[in-house]
C-alpha cells in the first residue's frame, strides 16, 4: 500500500460526530469565521495532483527572494480564488521590517508573482508602497502574465531603506468566476494575503482586507546583490534532537536552515555550547542549499550533559557570517557508565478504538506484523477511546493525544501510536511539533529500524512490578518499585510513575469492521490487546516522592465479575511530568508483569519450579519478557519452567 493510500484511512477526530461538545463548538467557530471572511471571494481546491512538483530550480545567481512561499513553489491549475463577477482586483502582501533587515542597501528590481488560468492571459501592475497599502508607488512595473510564475521588472529599480513595512503586490482584471489568483499554503500566515475587490471607503481609500485564512499569496519581492554584500547568510529556522541522549559523543541534530543569502550554500560550521565548553564540527553538505530555499541538514551536535545548550552557524562555506544564527535548546545527557546498569525497555502506546473500522487490519496486519519480534524487549499499552474500554470521564486516551500535540485537536487522529511519548529523529513517519506518528510504523523493515534505534537510547532508571491476586480474587495488590540514577535529571525536576491494570485478549462484539466481509472472517468478534481496565495514577502520572535513588509504592486495583484473572497484568513506567513542553514528556523505562494468581500462578501454567544457574540459558519473567541480567533467587521462566536462579 502507497503512504498517500495508507494514511487516507487515518480518522481525524475532530471530525467524529458527537465527540467534546467544546471540539464541535470551535470547529463552528472557526466555520462561522470561514464563512465572513469568502463571502466575497470563492475558493477553488484542485483535485490531487497526477504529477510532483518540480524540483526547486536555481534562483539567479546574486538574487533573493522576499515573502512568504519558495521561489518555484508549484502552482496548479484550478486551485486558487474567483469572484462572482467581473473586477479589477488588487493582491499583495506585507513585508515588516525583520522580512528586509539584513537587506538594507539592496536593490529592489522587480515582483516574482503567480497567475492560476491556463486560457488566459493578463496584465499584471505590480508595486511596491511603503506603510500600507493606499500608499503611493516607491517602485511600480507592468507586464503580461501566462500561468505559473512571472516576474514584473519595475521601471526604476530602488535601494532598500530604513523603513518598517514594505507593502508589495499587483492589480489585474479578473473575469467572473474563473479561478484567476493562486494560493498556496499555509493558511493563516500573518501578513501573508491581503486582497482587494474594487471596495473603497468613504474617504475613497481602497479596502484591502487581510485574508490569510485563505492561503499564502504567491508573490515575492526580488532583491539583487550586486555589490556582494548578502553573501553566505543563513538562518536557523527549525531544529529537532532526541531529548535523551548518551553524553561524551556527537549526537544527530536535524536542523532546519534557511539560506537567505544571495550564493548558495555547500559547507557549515556548527558549534555546540554548554556554559564554557564549546565544540565545532565543519560539515560538507551533500546537498547544495539553494537561495531563498530552506533545506533539512542533518549536523552533529556534542552533548556534554544535561543542562541548556546554545547552538550556533559560526562559519558558512568557510566564511564566518556577519549574522551569527543561534538557537537554543536543552538536553539530557546520559553517561554510558549510567546507562549500563539498566534495561531499557521502551513503551508504545496505541491510540485504539471499536469505532475504528481500520483497527483489525491496522493492529494486527501491520503493527503486530513488525512488533512481534520485539515483543520480549518493548511493551506495549493499548489507549481506547470513544468506546466501552476508554477510561475516564472525559476519555483520558483524548486527553493524552492532545497534551501530546499542543491540544492541536486537527494532529490527533485514529488510529495513532507514540514511543515512549517522544520524537526520535529517526522516526520515518515524524511530524514537526509533536511526538504522534500520524498512524502506525509500516511496513516492517521500517519498524524494525526503527525499533532498534529506539531501544538502544539509554535510560537512566529501572522499574519493577509484583503483582498478585488477593485471596478473595476481588483485588489485586501491586507494587511498584526501582532505582533513579543520580544527577541525570535537571535540577529539581520531579518523576512520575504511571500505573495501569490491564486486560489481555479481551473480545469484542462492537468493533466495526472495514466490510461486511472482513467481520465474516473475524465471525464478527474482534479480540483487543492489553486494554487497560484502571488507571491506578492522576493523567501524567503519581510524583515520586524523589527524582533519585530508590522508591517503592504500593497500589490496588478492583477486580469484577467480567475480567478474566488469568489475563491480567500491570504496566508500569516512569515519566517526566505534564509541567514539561510536549516535547520533554518522556516515558524513560516501563514494565510489564503478569498478575499472579491464588497459588503464585500465571496465565502460564503447568510448569514446575526448579533451580538453576544463570550460564548460557535464557531467561524470562513471570510476563514471558526476556531478562538480560537475572539475578540470584529471582523467579523466571526458562524452557517453559518456573525457576528459580541460585
Amino acid at each position: 500500500m502507497a503512504e498517500s493510500d495508507f494514511t487516507k484511512f487515518l480518522i481525524n477526530i475532530s471530525m467524529r460526530k458527537n465527540y467534546f461538545q467544546w471540539v464541535l463548538a470551535l470547529a463552528l467557530t472557526f466555520v462561522m469565521q470561514g464563512v465572513v471572511a469568502q463571502s466575497v471571494w470563492t475558493t477553488h481546491s484542485a483535485a490531487a495532483p497526477e504529477v510532483e512538483s518540480v524540483g526547486v530550480k536555481n534562483a539567479a545567481a546574486g538574487t533573493i527572494y522576499l515573502g512568504y512561499c519558495l521561489y518555484d513553489d508549484q502552482i496548479w491549475p484550478y486551485d486558487g480564488l474567483s469572484l462572482d463577477q467581473d473586477a479589477r482586483v488588487g493582491v499583495g502582501i506585507k513585508l515588516p521590517r525583520e522580512k528586509f533587515a539584513h537587506y538594507v542597501g539592496g536593490k529592489i528590481t522587480a515582483v516574482r508573482c503567480g497567475w492560476d488560468d491556463e486560457a488566459s492571459v493578463s496584465v499584471y501592475n505590480a508595486f511596491v508602497r511603503e506603510g500600507n497599502f493606499n500608499n503611493p508607488d516607491l517602485a511600480s512595473g507592468k507586464s503580461s502574465v501566462r500561468f505559473g510564475w512571472n516576474e514584473i521588472e519595475f521601471d526604476e529599480p530602488i535601494t532598500i531603506g530604513d523603513v518598517d513595512t514594505l507593502c508589495v503586490g499587483f492589480y489585474t482584471n479578473i473575469k467572473k468566476g474563473v479561478c484567476s489568483i493562486p494560493k498556496l499554503y499555509p493558511t493563516m500566515v500573518p501578513h501573508s494575503a491581503y486582497l482587494f475587490h474594487g471596495e473603497v471607503s468613504p474617504e475613497g481609500k481602497e479596502m484591502w482586507y487581510d485574508s490569510r485564512e485563505l492561503g499564502v499569496m504567491p508573490i515575492l519581492l526580488v532583491v539583487t546583490d550586486e555589490k556582494g554584500l548578502f553573501k553566505n547568510m543563513i538562518q536557523i529556522s527549525g531544529l529537532h534532537h532526541d531529548a535523551i541522549v548518551t553524553s561524551g559523543y556527537d549526537v544527530p541534530g536535524m536542523f532546519s536552515l534557511t539560506n537567505v543569502g544571495s550564493n548558495n550554500v555547500n559547507s557549515i560550521e556548527v558549534t555546540t555550547t554548554f556554559g564554557d565548553q564549546t565544540m565545532a564540527s565543519e560539515v560538507n553538505l551533500t546537498k547544495t542549499i539553494l537561495t531563498g530555499v530552506t533545506s533539512k541538514v542533518n549536523l552533529p551536535i556534542f552533548c556534554f550533559g544535561t543542562g541548556e545548550y546554545k547552538v550556533s552557524i559560526t562559519k558558512v562555506n568557510g566564511v564566518e557570517p556577519k549574522e551569527t544564527p543561534v538557537k537554543t535548546f536543552k538536553m539530557v545527557g546520559v553517561p554510558t557508565e549510567v546507562s549500563e546498569k539498566y534495561v531499557h525497555r521502551p513503551l508504545i502506546e496505541f491510540f485504539t478504538s471499536e469505532n475504528a473500522y481500520q483497527i483489525p487490519t491496522y493492529f494486527d496486519s501491520y503493527f503486530l506484523g513488525g512488533y512481534v519480534t520485539y515483543a520480549d524487549r518493548m511493551n506495549v499499552v493499548c489507549q481506547h477511546t470513544d468506546d466501552k474500554f476508554m477510561i475516564g470521564d472525559p476519555d483520558e486516551a483524548i486527553l493524552l493525544q492532545l497534551g501530546l500535540v499542543n491540544n492541536d485537536s486537527m494532529q490527533v487522529f485514529m488510529p495513532d501510536m507514540v514511543i515512549n511519548r517522544s520524537s526520535y529523529i529517526s522516526n520515518p513517519t515524524r511530524v514537526e511539533g509533536h511526538p504522534m506518528h500520524r498512524g502506525v510504523l509500516y511496513p516492517t523493515p521500517l519498524q524494525e529500524a526503527y525499533y532498534e534505534d529506539v531501544i538502544a537510547h539509554p535510560t537512566f532508571a529501572s522499574v519493577n512490578v509484583n503483582a498478585a491476586l488477593s485471596a478473595d480474587g476481588q483485588k489485586v495488590n501491586i507494587e511498584v518499585n526501582g532505582n533513579i540514577a543520580e544527577n541525570i535529571l535537571p535540577a529539581g525536576e520531579p518523576l512520575f510513575l504511571t500505573v495501569y491494570l490491564l486486560e489481555n485478549d479481551v473480545e469484542s462484539t462492537d468493533q466495526r469492521f472495514w466490510d461486511d466481509k472482513e467481520g465474516e472472517t473475524l465471525g464478527d468478534k474482534y479480540v483487543h490487546y492489553n486494554v487497560i481496565r484502571e488507571n491506578l495514577t492522576p493523567l501524567w502520572g503519581k510524583q515520586l516522592p524523589n527524582a533519585s535513588g530508590n522508591y517503592s509504592l504500593s497500589f490496588q486495583a478492583d477486580v469484577y465479575d467480567d475480567y478474566n484473572p488469568k489475563k491480567l497484568s500491570v504496566m508500569a513506567f516512569l515519566n517526566r511530568g505534564e509541567q514539561n513542553g510536549n516535547l520533554e514528556r518522556q516515558v524513560i523505562n516501563s514494565t510489564e508483569a503478569d498478575v499472579l494468581t491464588e497459588g503464585g500462578e500465571t496465565a502460564i501454567d503447568g510448569v514446575e519450579l526448579d533451580q538453576v544457574s544463570a550460564g548460557a540459558s535464557v531467561f524470562y519473567d513471570l510476563g514471558g519478557r526476556r531478562v538480560l541480567t537475572p539475578v540470584k533467587g529471582g523467579l523466571y521462566i526458562k524452557n517453559g519452567k518456573k525457576v528459580i536462579l541460585k
